[in-house]
C-alpha cells in the first residue's frame, strides 16, 4: 500500500512507496479548522468546534468497531484531529474483530493526512498507545498510520512536544519502542527529552522506560537516558514500581539490573 503523507497544505512529501520518491501534492481539502471539509456536516455550516464535540461524543458511545466504521464512512471528511485521536483511542476497547479494525484504520488514514500538522502533544502519546495495543492484529493498516506519526514528529519532536505532560513524553518513548521504530530518528530526541526532566518522572515512567530500554535493546541508540534511568531507579528504589502493563515490581528491578550492568 503506496501512502502519501502532506504537510500543511501542499508542498513536497513523502511517499513510503517503492520508488520512495519524493512528489508534490496539491492541498485536497482536509477537514482543518479553516477549510469547510469536503462535504460533510462543516461544509453545511455547521460550526468546526460544535461538528468536532458531536463527532467526538459519538466516537465515545460508540459500543462496537462497526458502530466506529459506519460514523467514518457517514462523517469522515468532517474528521478533525481531535476525532482521529479519539477514534485511535477506543480501538484497544473495542477490538474483537481483525477486518473491522483494518477497515476503519484505512479509513483515518486520509483524515489523519489531512490534519497532521494540528495534533498537539497530548494526541501524539494517546495515538501511540493505542496503535501500540493493536499494531498486532492491524498489521500495515496500523503501520501505515505509524509510518504518518513518526514522519511528523521526526521534523522536529521537540516543537511537537513542547509543554506536553510528562506522561505524554514516557508514553510515547514506550510505544514507539514496543512497536519497534528505531530507525525513524524520533527515539533519540523524546530520549534526550526524559532526561531533561527527570526530575518530574514518576515511578511508573522509569519502570516503563527502564523496561523499553532492556527489552528492546535501545541502550546504544540512548545511552543518556540509560544512565540516567538507572540512576533515578536507584533513586527510587524504595517506592512501588509498576508499569503501564501492570507489570509488578520484581518484574522491573530485573530490567533494572540488566540496565545496572551496562551502564
Amino acid at each position: 500500500m503506496t501512502l502519501i503523507f502532506v504537510q500543511g497544505q501542499g508542498g513536497l512529501s513523502k511517499s513510503p512507496g517503492q520508488d520512495g520518491a519524493l512528489s508534490k501534492i496539491p492541498d485536497q481539502g482536509g477537514p482543518l479548522s479553516n477549510n469547510p471539509g469536503q462535504g460533510g456536516a462543516l461544509s453545511k455550516g455547521v460550526q468546526p468546534y460544535q461538528a468536532c464535540i458531536a463527532i467526538s461524543k459519538e466516537i465515545m458511545l460508540a459500543r462496537t468497531l462497526d458502530c466506529v466504521r459506519v460514523l467514518m464512512e457517514k462523517k469522515g471528511s468532517d474528521f478533525n484531529h481531535v476525532n482521529v485521536s479519539a477514534a485511535i483511542c477506543r480501538l484497544p476497547k473495542l477490538y474483537h474483530h481483525t477486518e473491522d479494525l483494518k477497515a476503519i484504520l484505512l479509513l483515518l488514514a486520509k483524515p489523519m493526512q489531512h490534519n497532521l500538522t494540528d495534533f498537539s502533544s497530548r494526541h501524539w502519546g494517546d495515538m501511540l498507545w493505542g496503535l501500540s495495543k493493536v499494531k498486532d492484529q492491524a498489521g500495515l493498516e496500523a503501520g501505515a498510520l505509524l509510518d504518518m506519526i513518526t514522519f511528523q514528529l521526526s521534523q522536529g519532536a521537540k516543537e511537537e512536544f513542547e509543554g506536553c505532560q510528562i506522561r505524554s513524553l514516557a508514553i510515547s518513548f514506550y510505544a514507539l519502542a514496543i512497536m519497534g521504530r528505531t530507525k525513524d530518528g524520533v527515539l533519540p530526541q523524546i530520549a534526550e527529552m526524559l532526561v531533561d526532566v527527570r526530575d518530574e518522572l514518576n515511578c511508573q515512567d522509569i519502570s516503563n522506560t527502564l523496561w523499553a530500554l532492556a527489552s528492546c535493546d535501545l541502550k546504544d541508540l540512548c545511552p543518556r537516558l540509560v544512565t540516567v534511568m538507572v540512576e533515578e531507579a536507584e533513586e527510587h528504589s524504595g517506592r512501588n514500581f509498576r508499569d503501564y502493563s501492570g507489570r509488578p515490581h520484581s518484574e522491573t528491578s530485573k530490567d533494572y539490573a540488566v540496565m545496572s550492568q551496562d551502564a
